[in-house]
């Protein structure tokens, strides 16, 4: 799997690209995206770690993450409650469905219910998704 990236000012120009799976084309992986930031409120006190900032579904390979279906819509780490403190990471996760398509109910079921204190392997493992697949950090 490779993370790609647009501009820093366009997130939603990240997209996923798989090889694909023994068995599966890879235009049927459907991957799941995140980004967190594991250290709000600051580096030295990140004491709501890992804050969600985005989470996106049914990102199928090679499309971008306007192909998927957003649970958890895109906030911006400079507002008002959340504005960071020192310099942060954020971190782009991608996880593999390996179930397919989250629909209706399952889909509502995913969102969290606060973006504090997120912790984006349990919320991957508990959703049925595979292993993180790709990551990307910034600064």
């Amino acid at each position: 799997l490779v993370l790609v990236a647009g501009s820093q000012e366009a997130v939603a120009e990240v997209g996923v690209a798989a090889a694909g799976s023994a068995g599966t084309s890879p235009r049927e992986e459907l991957y799941t995206l995140v980004l967190v930031d594991p250290d709000a409120p600051s580096p030295s006190d990140p004491s709501l770690r890992e804050w969600l900032h985005w989470a996106v579904v049914n990102i199928p390979a090679g499309g971008g993450a306007e192909d998927g279906a957003e649970v958890v819509a895109y906030r911006a780490p400079l507002d008002d409650e959340t504005a960071p403190r020192g310099a942060h990471r954020f971190a782009f996760l991608a996880f593999p469905q390996p179930k397919g398509a989250f629909e209706g109910d399952a889909l509502d079921e995913l969102t969290p219910s606060t973006r504090a204190k997120f912790r984006a392997y349990l919320w991957a493992h508990e959703a049925g998704l595979g292993p993180c697949c790709g990551a990307v950090y910034f600064n």
